[in-house]
């Protein structure tokens, strides 16, 4: 993993993968039961996959918080968006 390229609105770093395409092609040439079976360690991707599905809840979370901030507000104000 090589980081890059700060993004201050986020204060984060964007990572980009070294040798992305081997670490592609050799996961794409294993079977099904090489990947179900234990054969091939899938622990590093079930991680960034679960890493993603939080982000995506918190994400859809904050949008729900939102959205009934908003309706209180216009509740509250006769004021519309």
């Amino acid at each position: 993993m090589r980081w890059s390229n700060y993004k201050t609105e986020t204060d984060t770093y964007q990572g980009a993968l070294d040798k992305k395409e081997l670490y592609k092609k050799h996961f794409l040439v294993q079977t099904a039961e090489a990947l179900r079976g234990g054969t091939y360690d899938v622990r590093e991707i079930e991680a960034i996959l679960d890493c993603l599905v939080a982000e995506r809840v918190a994400i859809a979370v904050d949008d729900e918080n939102r959205r009934q901030t908003l309706v209180q507000f216009e509740d509250a104000t006769g004021f519309s968006f």
